[in-house]
């Protein structure tokens, strides 16, 4: 005999079946919080600079107890890709590796934001900054050259735009007369601030510094002798006149302080003065010698001419043949090139 089907008590048993086996896997299902490194890839870098993104894609993996255990012994990473990068701010895709693994993710987003720099390039000229001191007292650094003397940057324009200046450090206390250089030393790029950056590439990266010395120099007091040129206005005459300071440091090698003798302004105009007249007039340095300071005040002292001459200020005529810096105009010579001496012109005394 033949047994009739139930349907309708076989569809309940088949979701009974179902549902036993939702509430089972349910049971059985993981849920896990994940961080994923995100990996920028395809990004073309003598054009490009990321300036902003995010390093980590936190996700939520849900699984069985197998496969949670199968994701920690997996690598996971998200990978996006800049190949149609463009400068700003935008929305770049994103792909999970592996990609069996990616059905574990839940709420997986599929851009992330990334902002784009376009990348500059410039040239600038190196500074050289010295430290420490030369171990050989009898030398002094006359400078320090660098090679090549300027170098190429390049990196995001915004940091490319703060750079002020590029420098290298010649430490002084590894420098001797018997090793000059040259020393390779590290270059790095600056703001104003003095704040070293760290974006940006510099091109080389080392220089060749080359400590230049010289003999110490030596220092001599000289006495300063005025130059005079044209003659006061018809009906005066000088009296006299006054250097402020009378005297000069000379800062040398110890030859071109031996050969040094006096020190010369620059010429003084006489001409068409009526009245007592004080300048401002520069030194002439002797070859190889610094003055301090280059320049110095003079006072020439006019009065009329049938008047009688006007005593110094320490109440004598200067003796000319004697004193530097208050001498009468006219009684010593000066030499403007080679050997040739050069005479001030007398006062005039007549109309």
């Amino acid at each position: 005999m033949k047994r009739a089907i139930h349907i309708p008590f076989l569809i309940s048993s088949i979701l009974l079946s179902i549902m036993l086996w939702v509430v089972v896997s349910a049971q059985n299902s993981l849920v896990k919080p994940l961080s994923l490194d995100i990996q920028l890839q395809s990004l073309d870098t003598e054009k490009f600079f990321v300036r902003n993104a995010d390093r980590v894609l936190p996700v939520l993996a849900r699984g069985t107890v197998r496969e949670m255990d199968l994701l920690q012994m997996e690598t996971m990473f998200a990978a996006v890709d800049l190949q149609r990068a463009k400068p700003g701010k935008g929305f770049y895709p994103i792909r999970i590796y592996p990609d069996r693994l990616r059905a574990l993710l839940v709420d997986l987003p599929q851009r992330v934001p990334v902002e784009i720099e376009a990348i500059s390039e410039k040239e600038i000229a190196v500074t050289v900054e010295v430290k420490g001191k030369l171990p050989d007292g009898g030398t002094v650094l006359d400078e320090a050259v660098s090679d090549p003397d300027t170098i190429r940057i390049r990196g995001p324009k915004s940091e490319i735009d703060r750079i002020t200046k590029v420098k290298a450090v010649l430490d002084l206390n590894n420098v001797s007369s018997n090793r000059t250089g040259p020393y390779e030393e590290d270059v790095f790029a600056y703001t104003s601030d003095d704040s070293r950056l760290e974006n940006v590439q510099v091109i080389p990266f080392k220089v060749n510094i080359t400590a230049l010395l010289m003999a110490a120099p030596v220092e001599k007091a000289g006495f300063v002798q005025v130059r005079f040129s044209g003659q006061p206005a018809p009906g005066f005459q000088v009296v006299g006149y006054d250097v402020e300071p009378p005297q000069v440091n000379q800062l040398g090698g110890s030859r071109a302080i031996a050969k040094a003798n006096q020190i010369y302004t620059s010429p003084v105009s006489l001409e068409g003065l009526s009245s007592d007249t004080t300048v401002e007039v520069s030194l002439a340095a002797p070859p190889g010698i610094r003055l301090n300071p280059k320049v110095v005040r003079v006072r020439v002292r006019i009065v009329p001419a049938s008047l009688p001459n006007e005593p110094s200020r320490n109440g004598a005529n200067p003796d000319p043949a004697t004193t530097s810096g208050s001498n009468l105009p006219g009684t010593e010579p000066a030499t403007t090139g080679g050997n040739r001496p050069i005479i001030s012109p007398p006062p005039r005394v007549g109309g």
